[in-house]
Formats: structure tokens, sequence, C-alpha cells
């Protein structure tokens, strides 16, 4: 009896110490990412009637997988609208403020305010030079906004290559940790360190791809995206290759990579993680950006160019160069109406005319021969070596002045001017190539003002008028007037002021950073939530822990007295024998 008695002492000291090792593990481990409390699951053996703590295992205690799967799920969300917060507020940065001194709206009302002082004084060249600087500070600041929302896709696209490699190095680790645990399993050693280890990669792993897992009879996690398998028996790997440049005609899928996995294409499907932030960044939250730009440099230009066409400047430009490139000869022109052009002095007088009918003329090539037969030697038209219409006053102190009458060229009806761009405010066909055309940038002076009469002419003539700024109220009172805007973005078609529509374009990318940070506020929030609610299930509670060595001690301190009994008993035996 005292030998079993002895046994039994053993076997509770041993199991104690179990526990207590496992306690211990439990405390040193407190603070390590992702750990789990461990618990000593005693096994006992039966023996003739009695029964023994013989051996045990190490276990996770309370561990709830349903919540772990719902943290997953908010961390893959969390983790794209935090990302693309960051994105929209650095736009929103970019962009500055409607009420701000450096911004395109900014810029767009200095314009205003230096046209309507010029409409007091056309004359003034000082103030033409600060409408042609504000042109000039708008048409940077689009190009600006533009080369960094194109920085901006470039950067995403490189980040896509980069977070491919983590995803694939995150799935080969969690293969290793399955078939650890798999090895784990078959010779009875704990699993529960590996189990924890595999759980921290799985959130690291969800934080980049939006996944789904499930574990199957062997304790091997299986991880798919969108049905499509990441981990199953191996590990399958993702490529892709970012471009070296971009700009913004590289759009999705001509212009970049397939996300290939296993010859599926990832793109379209992938709905959250940072995975799913940089291809929204990439594909559409920029994209729409530029379109709305690139909308509103358009009717910019558009407007402002076709008012700008119809007038003529004091002093005259000598030489006129068109910004309508790839002409020649045989471009054909779908002409009607009638275009006037002069040659005048700097004081507005006419030194030579001619209304050219454009009915007849088929081609550049039969306009440029009505123009030098209607103006003989005083103006020469021909084709600039860049393959544009170039009129040229031959007359020293003499310069051109065109009005364009009833012209109307096909095929959106534009006036002979403006057809051929010849006295443009800017040239370019969107934000990102919007410039002042370089005739003004290299005398503001040439800035139109006037308008060369449409009535009754003849040599000798005022032509232009010094203080005549019809014109330039005409450019004024555009800002305010509306216009057709088509859709753009996430902007539908609307009828709006190219000031208002700057505006506009700069809130919206405001209210779009907000937004994007408050479902990052939610995101993150839903995430800590869960997460406290696992670990207050799984996590250790350093006190519950010591309360529960105090516990352990108590039972030791009693298998030790016990043991220390018997073997006093069994000295008295021994002695009582001998």
């Amino acid at each position: 009896m005292l030998t079993s008695a002895l046994y039994s002492s053993f076997a509770g000291i041993r199991n104690t110490e179990s526990k207590i090792s496992v306690t211990a593990d439990n405390v040193a481990n407190a603070d390590k990412p992702g750990y789990t409390r461990k618990e000593y699951e005693t096994s006992y053996a039966a023996t003739v009637g009695r029964t023994l703590p013989s051996s045990g295992t190490i276990a996770t205690v309370d561990y709830n997988p349903f919540l772990l799967e719902a943290m997953i799920e908010d961390i893959s969300i969390a983790s794209k609208n935090s990302l693309l917060s960051d994105y929209r507020t650095s736009y929103a940065n970019e962009l500055g403020f409607t009420d701000g001194d450096n911004s395109a709206s900014a810029y767009l009302n200095d314009i205003i305010t230096g046209l309507d002082r010029l409409a007091l004084t056309p004359e003034d060249d000082s103030l033409k030079s600060q409408v042609v600087f504000a042109s000039q500070r708008l048409a940077n600041e689009l190009n600006r906004i533009s080369v960094s929302i194109q920085d901006s896709r470039l950067q995403a696209d490189e980040e896509i290559e980069a977070l491919v490699v983590e995803i694939n190095s995150r799935l080969e680790r969690i293969d290793d940790l399955n078939q650890n645990i798999t090895f784990a399993r078959t010779t009875g050693v704990t699993t529960a360190n590996l189990e924890d280890d595999r759980r921290v990669e799985l959130e690291a792993l969800s934080e980049l791809i939006d996944i789904n897992y499930f574990t199957n009879q062997d304790g091997e996690i299986q991880i798919y995206t969108q049905g499509r398998p990441l981990l199953d028996s191996r590990a399958h790997t993702i490529t892709y290759t970012a471009n070296t440049a971009l700009d913004k005609n590289t759009l999705y899928p001509a212009g970049f990579n397939a996300i290939n996995l296993d010859g599926f294409d990832l793109t379209p499907v992938v709905s959250s993680g940072k995975l799913g932030a940089l291809i929204e960044v990439r594909d559409n939250f920029m994209v729409e950006e530029q379109t709305k730009l690139d909308e509103f440099a358009n009717v910019l230009i558009r407007e402002m160019n076709e008012l700008l066409n119809e007038g003529a400047s004091i002093p005259p430009r000598q030489t006129m160069i068109g910004s309508l490139g790839s002409i020649n000869v045989g471009t054909p022109i779908g002409a009607a109406g009638s275009v006037r052009i002069a040659t005048v002095d700097v004081n507005g007088i006419v030194q030579n005319f001619a209304d050219i009918n454009l009915a007849p003329l088929l081609d550049v090539g039969d306009l440029i021969a009505a123009i030098n037969g209607a103006l003989g030697p005083d103006v020469t038209a021909g084709i600039s070596p860049d393959n544009e219409l170039q009129i040229v006053a031959n007359n020293a102190g003499e310069g051109l002045a065109i009005n364009a009458l009833t012209s109307s060229l096909l095929p959106d009806a534009e006036n002979f001017s403006d057809y051929f761009g010849l006295n443009n405010l800017f040239d370019g066909d969107g934000a990102d190539n919007i410039a002042v055309s370089e005739y003004l940038t290299s005398d503001a002076a040439t800035l139109a003002t006037s308008r060369l009469t449409s009535g009754v002419l003849a040599i000798g003539d005022t032509g232009l008028f010094v203080g005549d700024s019809s014109l330039t109220q005409d450019m004024n009172n555009a800002f305010g007037n509306t216009y057709s805007f088509n859709a753009a973005g996430n902007f539908a078609g609307q009828t709006e002021s190219i000031d208002n529509y700057i505006d506009k374009i700069i809130a919206d990318a405001a209210f779009r950073a907000n937004d994007a940070a408050t479902d990052a506020e939610i995101g993150q929030a839903l995430v800590n939530q869960t997460r406290t609610t696992l670990t207050n299930l799984s996590g250790v509670n350093i006190d519950e822990e010591m309360t529960t060595l105090i516990d352990l001690e108590a039972r030791y301190e009693a298998s030790a007295t016990l043991l220390a009994t018997i073997q006093d008993m069994f000295d008295t035996l021994i002695s009582a024998v001998r």
C-alpha cells in the first residue's frame, strides 16, 4: 500500500510540474503577438481500483475559430480602407483647397481678376503679362497634378509587384507550418504553438489579399481567394511584373500585365486587402481624377481659344503659326463661309485685306493659294516645318489681324482661326499637356484684346481700335458662363461654369479623402473589437495566471508533503524490520 501511495504522489507531482511549466510559458509569452493561453490537459490511466494522472497534452483554451474568421475578413477590409485613405488624402493635399492661394482654383481666379483689370485698359501690356502669367501658372498646376497622378499610379503598380512577392512568401511559410503541424500530430508533439504561428501568418496574409480558408482533417489550413486556391496541397505562386513607366493612356487590361495565378488574372476579382486597394488606386481612383482634370482642361482650352481666335492684338503679330499639326497641302478642310485676313500697322490701321470665300476650297493647298493670291506680296501663307499652317506679314512694321466672319470648318464647325489654332491662349489636349501658346510666352503683348472690324472696310481705315475691350470682357464673362461637361470619372455629365467645375473637383477630392478616412477608422475599430474579444477568450491574463500558479503551488506542496510523509513511513518500516 505504501508503494501505491508513493506512485500516486509521484504522479501528482509530475502532473503539477507540467501544469506549472505551461503556466510559466503563458506568463513568459503574454506579449508575444498571436500567442494564445495554453493549458496542460491531463490524461488519466485506470489501474486496479484507482485512477492516476499518466500524461497530458498542451492545448489552447477557449479558442473560437468563428471569431478568427470574422477578424480575418475585417482585417482585409480595414487594410484596404487604410491604404486607400493614404492615397486619397495625399491626392487631396496635392490639389489644395478651393479657398487656398496655391491651387488650380486660385490660379483660375487670378486669370479672371487679370482679365477684369485688362478690360478697363486693354492696351496695358503689364496687365496682359499678368493674364498670361496666371494662365501659365494654371497650366503648370494642371501639368503638375497630372504628373503626380501618374506617379501615384506607377507607385501603386510597383507596390503590387512587391506585394505579390510578400503574398507568395506568406503562403510558403503557412505551407511549412502546415507540414510541421502534420508531422507533430503524427509524433504526438503538441501543435499549439505552431498553430499560433500559423494564425499570425494568416492574419498577415489577410492584410495583403482577401482570403477564405478552412482546416482539413489533417489539421492543415487550405486558403482560397475568390474561389481560386492559394494553398492546398502546395503553395500556388502568383506572378506579376510592374511597368517601368506609364501615362494616362496606360489602362487596364491592355496596359498592364496580369496578376497571374495559375493562368488566371486576379486583377478584376481581388476585392480587399492592400492588393485590392492598390488595384483600385491604379485602375480606378487615379484614372477617374485624371479624366476629370482632362475634361476641365479641354473645356477651358476649347472655350478660351474659341474666343481668343475671334480677336487680334495691338501691336499685331507678324507671324501666325497654327497649333493644328500633321497637315499638308492635300489635307481636306471641309470649309464654308468666308474669312477676313488683313495686314495692319502698330496703330491698327489697315494696310491690306481680303475677304476669302472658303466654300470652293477643298484642301489646305487651295487655302494657301487663295490667301497668297488675295493678299499678294504682303502676305505669305504656307506650311511650317512642323506641318502647321503658317501665315506671315512680309512688310516691316505690319502684322496680321483675322476676323473669322462666317467661316466654318468640319468636323466641329469651328471658325477659320480656331480650327487651325492661329490665335490660341492654350495648346494641348488635356491636363497633362495643356500649355500657354508659345507666341504669348515669348511676348505677352500679343495677347488679343481687340477684334478686326467685320463691317465695310477699306485700306487706310482703322481695323483695330486701341481701346476696344469687348473681347477681353467676353473672355472674362466666359468664366461665369455655363458649359456642357461630359461625364468624367465619378462625375456625371453636367452643365457648369468653368470656375465652379474646378472647385467641384477639389471639393470632391477632399470629400473622397474624408470618406476613405472614415471607412478606415470604422474598419480598424471593427478589427480591434474582434481582436479584443478573441484576446479576452484565449489571450493571457497575467493576474489569472498568477492565481493559477498559487493554486498549483499549494498542490505541489501538498504532494511534496505527502511524499515526505510516505518516506517517513518507509523509514519507520525499515527500522522495525531491522
